[in-house]
C-alpha cells in the first residue's frame, strides 16, 4: 500500500505470540496431528460437548436459534445447538492439523466435480470472487481448494494468540495469499486483474460507514460491501461455496455465478447484491442448521436509529418469503402442516403487535413506504389474531386519513374481518368458495353500491375480479364444497372471530 509515495506495509493477519507458548502449541498439534481421523472427531465432538456443557456463549446460540426457528420446540432447539458446538470443535481441530495431512488426503476431503465451476469461471480472465461462510469446516475445505492450483486470496481478520498463530501458518503453508481485512479492496481488485480468486466470509459482522444490513434469517444484519463493490469495479464474477461436512470428508456446493444489478442507482445495486449473496448463504444454512457459526453475535451491530425500524421489518417480511420459498423448493403446499412457516408468522405478528403497542401504526413516516407495506403484509398473516386485526383496522383508517397508508389497505383489512366474523363486505375484495361450489364474495352491504365503493379505490367490478381470479389462478372447487365450508366455520369460532 503507498501512502504519499512511500510503501506501507499492510496491517498484520495475526498477533504475535510466545515464542515458548507457540513451541508447546506446536508440540500439541503434532500428536493430534498423529492421530487416526476417527479419534479427531471423536476428540472434537467430546470439546464441543464440554464447551455446550459449560455454557459458553450457550445462551447467545439458543436464543439466535430460537428466534431463526421459532417453529421449534426448545429440546429440538438444543439438539441443534449441541450438534453446531460438536461441528464448530470439529472445524477448529481441522485447521490446526491441516499440515500434517498430504495434498492427496486433503484432496479426497472435497467430493464431487463442483470445484471446475472455478476453473471455468477463471477462463473468462477477470478473475473470480468466491463467498464463503463459517460453515462446515471452512479452514480446511480452502486449504484444500488451495493445493488443487486454486491461486487462492482470503480476506482475513487479524488473529490473536499462538493457537491462531498456527491457523495463520497454515494458511500461508498451503500457499494461500492473505488480504487484511482492513482497506481490502485495493489488494482484492489487483488480485483479481491478475486472474486470481478473492474469497471473503460473508457471514460476519461488520461495522462501519460503509456497512449494508441485508436481512439475514429476520433481522437486518450488518455486512461488507466488499465482494459486489469488487465485482462491480472488476467485472469478475461472483459464486458462492460452503463445503458440507458428509461423515469424514466434505461436498463442496457452489452456486452463481450473482450478476450485480445495473439499474443505475450504484447504492440500491450493492445493497441488493449483497443481500441476494446473503440469501444463498441462509438457504445454506436453513438445510444444515447445525453447520454454521451460532456462536458469532451476527447481529450485535445495529443500524442506524433512523433506518431501523424500516430493515427491521423488510428482514421481517423477508424471512417469510424464503420460508415459503423454501417450502415451495420441496415441492410442499403452504396450507400444509410447516411449522417453521407458522413459527415465522407468530414470531413476526408478536413482532408486530409489541411495535403497535409502543408507537402505534408504522406509517410511512416512521417506517418508509416499504416499510409501512411490510408492516400491512405482516399483518396479512394474522388471520389467527382477531383483536390484533381489529386493533390495527381503527389506526390503520387514521394512518390513512393521515396519508401515512394508502386508502385501500383499512379497506381491504375491513373486508377481511366482516368475512371472518360473517357480515357483510364493503367492497367484496376478499373471495371464497361457497357451500355450493361458487367463487364467491358471499354477503355484501347495500350490494347495488359495491362497484362504485371499489371505483373509489381503484379497483375493478367485482364480478370482473372473480373472473380474473378464476382465470389467473385457474382454480377449481372443492371437492366437498359443504365440508369445507363447515371446517371454515368451525375454525373461525376456534380462533375468536364468532361467537
Amino acid at each position: 500500500m503507498l501512502l504519499l509515495g512511500v510503501e506501507v506495509p499492510p496491517p498484520p493477519v495475526e498477533a504475535p505470540a510466545s515464542p515458548l507458548v507457540r513451541a508447546v502449541v506446536r508440540l500439541l498439534l503434532r500428536g493430534l496431528g498423529g492421530l487416526p481421523p476417527s479419534a479427531r472427531a471423536w476428540l472434537a465432538r467430546g470439546l464441543g460437548r464440554l464447551v455446550f456443557t459449560l455454557g459458553i456463549r450457550r445462551r447467545l446460540t439458543l436464543g439466535q436459534l430460537g428466534w431463526a426457528f421459532p417453529g421449534w420446540s426448545p429440546a429440538e432447539r438444543r439438539a441443534v445447538a449441541r450438534r453446531t458446538y460438536e461441528t464448530m470443535a470439529r472445524a477448529a481441530l481441522d485447521a490446526l492439523v491441516s499440515q500434517s495431512l498430504s495434498p492427496q488426503a486433503l484432496a479426497t476431503l472435497v467430493e464431487g466435480e463442483e470445484g471446475q465451476a472455478f476453473q471455468k469461471a477463471l477462463a473468462r480472465g477477470r478473475g473470480l470472487l468466491i463467498v464463503t461462510a463459517h460453515f462446515g469446516s471452512w479452514e480446511l475445505l480452502g486449504e484444500a481448494v488451495t493445493r488443487q492450483g486454486l491461486p487462492l486470496n482470503a480476506v482475513v481478520r487479524p488473529l490473536k494468540g499462538a493457537f491462531n498463530a498456527e491457523v495463520v501458518a497454515g494458511r500461508l503453508r498451503s500457499g494461500m495469499r492473505l488480504l487484511p481485512q482492513r482497506n481490502a479492496l485495493p489488494s482484492a481488485l489487483a488480485a483479481l486483474r491478475r486472474n486470481e480468486v478473492v474469497t471473503v466470509l460473508l457471514d460476519q459482522a461488520v461495522g462501519g460507514k460503509h456497512a449494508l444490513f441485508v436481512p439475514y434469517f429476520g433481522r437486518p444484519a450488518a455486512t461488507t460491501p466488499l465482494v459486489s463493490i469488487a465485482a462491480m469495479r472488476s467485472g469478475a464474477p461472483v459464486m458462492v461455496s460452503v463445503g458440507r461436512r458428509v461423515g469424514e470428508g466434505f461436498r463442496l456446493f457452489v452456486e452463481g455465478p450473482f450478476p450485480v444489478p445495473s439499474t443505475g442507482d450504484r447504492a440500491r445495486d450493492l445493497w441488493t447484491h449483497t443481500a441476494a449473496l446473503t440469501a444463498a448463504i441462509e438457504r445454506l444454512v436453513r438445510k444444515n442448521p447445525d453447520q454454521w457459526l451460532w456462536l458469532h453475535r451476527r447481529w450485535k451491530l445495529l443500524p442506524k436509529a433512523e433506518e431501523r425500524l424500516r430493515l427491521e421489518l423488510l428482514a421481517l417480511v423477508e424471512d417469510a418469503a424464503r420460508a415459503r420459498a423454501a417450502l415451495g423448493a420441496e415441492g410442499r403446499p403452504f396450507d400444509e402442516d410447516a411449522p417453521e412457516l407458522d413459527g415465522i408468522c407468530r414470531r413476526n405478528l408478536s413482532w408486530l403487535a409489541a411495535l403497535v403497542d409502543a408507537r402505534g401504526w408504522p406509517g410511512r413516516s416512521l417506517a418508509g413506504e416499504d416499510g409501512e407495506e411490510a408492516a400491512w403484509r405482516i399483518l396479512q398473516e394474522g388471520k389467527d389474531e382477531p383483536a390484533l386485526q381489529r386493533r390495527c383496522l381503527l389506526l390503520l383508517e387514521k394512518a390513512a386519513a393521515a396519508g401515512e397508508a394508502p386508502a385501500i389497505q383499512p379497506a381491504l383489512l375491513a373486508d377481511r374481518i366482516r368475512f371472518f366474523e360473517g357480515r357483510p363486505q364493503l367492497y367484496g375484495t376478499t373471495l371464497d368458495w361457497n357451500g355450493e361450489g361458487l367463487l364467491t364474495a358471499g354477503a355484501l352491504e347495500a350490494p347495488a353500491e359495491v362497484d362504485a365503493r371499489r371505483a373509489a379505490l381503484g379497483l375493478g367490478p367485482l364480478a370482473l375480479a372473480v373472473e380474473q381470479r378464476l382465470r389467473g389462478a385457474k382454480e377449481t372447487p372443492p371437492t366437498d364444497p359443504a365440508a369445507r365450508l363447515r371446517e371454515f366455520e368451525a375454525w373461525a369460532r376456534r380462533a375468536g372471530w364468532r361467537m
